[in-house]
């Protein structure tokens, strides 16, 4: 939930090694971030950010995703 949906707002990046669409509502209070991410390896994840405080801005939500590593992120097994 991103919150309000007359405030919703999208937007496509590149950053780095990886691109794709953040999808955001910023408001007085909250902020709402819903990040979809493919990396040069063309892994697709998604990064959701509630911003209670309302601190981040979207530089910072870039920030963020920069530092993301696919190695870092743990792999479900269906499998199993």
């Amino acid at each position: 939930d991103v919150g309000d949906q007359e405030n919703i707002k999208m937007v496509k990046f590149t950053t780095g090694d990886k691109n794709g669409f953040i999808t955001y509502n910023l408001t007085s209070s909250k902020n709402y971030f819903d990040c979809d991410v493919i990396n040069g390896e063309d892994a697709f994840f998604k990064i959701y950010i509630k911003d209670k405080g309302a601190k981040l801005d979207l530089d910072k939500v870039l920030a963020i995703i920069s530092t993301v590593n696919v190695s870092n992120i743990p792999v479900l097994d269906a499998s199993k």
